[in-house]
């Protein structure tokens, strides 16, 4: 199996080789000057998932093997991110059959040990070894593991596989290195995507304050008549989704409608991928838009106007 690889090399079974037929002593000088131009292609992607099946597509060529995914490390699991379908047939492969069951990381496994040191340097002699229960579900023969870490913390594990031939030491070197330029281009992908979403959020910073001045001075007014001593929130409006819509961001109406369900922090989190802080911030500009004082008060609001209107995410 040939694909195309470095300027003037070709990969044959994984093995690099110079046009004439002959295996070049070292790529790695050639391979260094790849970084720039694979730094800047990974860190033009839209946004996380094509970055991830992008950096998969690239490992497999640019590192000289015939299979290649990343994989996302979430609850002690490894799982398949909807990336889409990866542009290599056998990759994909890989893929769809850790979409279907996802790999549990059984602890003294090397993708375990991997995903446990969260980056730290090890040298070849110490890297974790023995059965590999994700190399046996997935059948792979001439393998290497390089974790995606981000502060500190593995979030995800570039797999890369071929059937001959062995992975040597520089090869590993290069497949970390590529891993590393992985981490950073999502860290600025993940950045670039936070600043767009705060641009947006400053935004509606100026509707939603008139929205709540709108509220204040423009609602009944209505004296105590002693029944109850719990103070209805202003936001609720009676219960009319159009007074409470103007309060809140598009973000914050996603977060809303999945608080609205009895979501957690947690779960929202997963589903609208981004980090369990993001939605605690989410959820407490949610809680003092609504004058809610818990989440609990604010899912019962949120819930009623869902049941009793159009769903959130929804615009007229």
């Amino acid at each position: 199996m040939s694909v195309k690889g470095l300027a003037g090399t070709h990969a044959v079974n994984g093995q690099h080789m110079h046009l004439d037929g002959s295996v070049p002593q070292s790529l790695l000088p050639l391979r260094l000057r790849r970084v720039p131009a694979l730094h800047t292609q990974l860190r033009a992607s839209a946004g996380v998932s094509e970055l991830l099946a992008q950096a998969a597509d690239l490992a497999r060529v640019e590192c000289g093997f015939a299979r290649a995914l990343v994989l996302s490390v979430t609850q002690g699991q490894l799982v398949a991110p909807p990336s889409g379908a990866l542009g290599d047939p056998a990759s994909e492969d890989l893929r769809r059959a850790v979409l279907a069951e996802p790999v549990a990381l059984v602890r003294d496994t090397p993708e375990a040990e991997l995903v446990r040191r969260g980056g730290r340097t090890v040298s070849d002699a110490a890297r974790p070894r023995g059965r590999s229960v994700l190399a046996e579900r997935l059948l792979l023969e001439h393998h290497h593991y390089s974790p995606v870490v981000v502060n500190s913390r593995t979030i995800a594990l570039l797999v890369v596989d071929r059937s001959l031939p062995a992975v040597l030491g520089e090869e590993r070197a290069w497949v970390d290195l590529f891993t590393s330029l992985v981490a950073i281009a999502l860290g600025d992908v993940v950045l670039r995507l936070r600043v767009a979403e705060l641009a947006q959020e400053m935004q509606h910073f100026h509707s939603s304050t008139h929205a709540l001045v709108r509220l204040a001075t423009d609602g009944a007014i209505e004296l105590p008549d002693g029944r109850s001593a719990s103070r209805q929130p202003p936001s609720a409006g009676g219960g009319r989704r159009e007074d409470v819509r103007p309060l809140l961001g598009e973000r914050e109406w996603q977060v809303a409608e999945l608080l609205a369900r009895g979501r957690s922090n947690r779960q929202i989190a997963e589903e609208l991928v981004v980090s369990a802080e993001t939605v605690k911030t989410h959820v407490s500009r949610i809680l003092r838009k609504l004058h809610a004082h818990n989440r609990a008060e604010a899912a019962g609001l949120l819930a009623r106007l869902e049941h009793h209107q159009a769903p959130f995410g929804r615009r007229d």
